[in-house]
């Protein structure tokens, strides 16, 4: 028994892989078969003029109703130009071909739903070959009164309008689906110029601070270790820097490597990065307050984004100025702010994108906080940038 339902999917795989050629073929095939059937189940009939025929005749009428069907998704006006003829053919005849009537409203609606080009050229032919067809059976004293050729136009207009409408509804849902897509591409870029502005950002400005310091280290014996601790930590940030990368690309080839969890964790760690950045000589102070071990991994990971960004924002613009960061745990909220001294010239080049700032504010309020970014100060005091990531809980 649980083989059927598998037995089941694989015919129904198969059958929906099928060319459409294929699958239309079957069901022309069936609805002639059912069609020569005698069933003495009345058509799609007009002009009520009937009259007997041998049955070849009927055959050969059936088949030229039926058998175009194969074509009515390729090529729905071929198929509707080869039966809208037969059809007004029998109906001229007056032959009863039975259920083979319906292949018209088929291809009709086939042309609503798949028809893609020349529409209107193909709905005036079609109504000019009805118009016809109506001359003759009149010509012919067809019985049928013109409520009657007016009503059997409008059961023929309402399949290829039910087959417009299908058709628009198909194209609507296509263009949500590639919006959708489109949209989901623009966010994973989005997301990943975010993490490698602040990958980039950080470990170059670093590195430049910590290689432009080397410079004022006087040429002497603990002026040579000063300066060999510096391009350690140069070198040092540079693998971070690596590591880090690395990690962003594993993201975009899941068949990369995978980077050490320990190593990837010292990158990003807070702790480590102002340990590193004070070991060069750089005037930065982390403080902790609280319970900070029971800060949510989110908000951690976001925190320490927000932290990296605020200092190489503070190395850029106010360079060799104090950077103090504090993170704070309370029963209330969770707090990390970077304040640093500024300049009263900002450093020269350190004009920026405004990415970073961008990048911070989406990050804290995508994880459910405030961010705010100020300079404080007066005339007779220092001025300060404060940073400012905020949960409350």
């Amino acid at each position: 028994m649980s083989d059927h339902p598998n037995l089941f999917g694989t015919l129904r795989s198969r059958w929906q892989s099928a060319p459409p050629v294929a699958r239309d073929g079957l069901g022309a095939l069936a609805l002639m078969f059912v069609s020569l059937l005698p069933l003495g189940i009345d058509g799609l009939r007009l002009g009520e003029m009937p009259r007997e025929y041998p049955l070849g005749v009927l055959v050969v009428l059936v088949v030229a109703q039926t058998l175009p069907l194969t074509l009515r998704r390729t090529a729905p006006a071929l198929a509707l130009a080869l039966i809208g003829v037969a059809f007004a053919v029998t109906q001229v005849l007056g032959a009863d071909t039975g259920l083979a009537g319906l292949g018209l409203l088929i291809v009709l609606y086939s042309c609503g739903a798949h028809l893609r080009r020349r529409r209107l050229p193909v709905a005036l032919a079609g109504a000019a070959v009805y118009i016809a067809l109506v001359s003759v059976l009149i010509a012919q004293r067809s019985p049928e009164s013109p409520i009657d050729w007016v009503t059997f136009a409008a059961v023929l207009a309402v399949p290829w309008v039910t087959g417009e409408l299908v058709r628009r509804w198909r194209a609507e849902q296509t263009a949500r689906l590639e919006r959708a897509a489109s949209d989901a591409d623009r966010a994973a870029r989005s997301l990943l110029a975010r993490d490698l502005h602040d990958i980039v950002t950080h470990h170059v400005t670093a590195i430049v601070v910590q290689s432009e310091s080397a410079r004022y280290v006087p040429e002497t014996g603990d002026g040579n270790a000063d300066r060999d601790a510096i391009f350690a930590s140069v070198a040092s940030t540079g693998r971070l820097a690596l590591t880090e990368l690395r990690s962003l690309l594993g993201t975009l080839d899941p068949d990369a490597a995978a980077q050490s969890p320990a190593a990837l964790a010292e990158a990003g760690d807070i702790s480590h990065m102002v340990q590193r950045l004070k070991e060069t000589g750089y005037p930065i102070s982390l403080r902790l307050d609280g319970a900070v071990d029971e800060i949510p991994t989110v908000v951690v990971a976001v925190m320490r984004s927000v932290a990296r960004e605020a200092v190489t924002n503070a190395m850029k613009h106010a360079r060799g100025m104090p950077v103090q960061l504090v993170i704070t745990a309370t029963e209330n909220e969770m707090v990390l702010t970077v304040a640093n001294d500024l300049l009263e010239s900002p450093t020269p080049d350190a004009a920026g994108s405004g990415r970073g700032t961008s990048g911070m504010v989406a990050r804290v309020e995508e994880a459910g906080g405030s961010f705010t970014a100020e300079a404080t100060g007066t005339e007779y005091t220092t001025a300060t940038y404060t940073t400012t990531a905020r949960w409350t809980r």
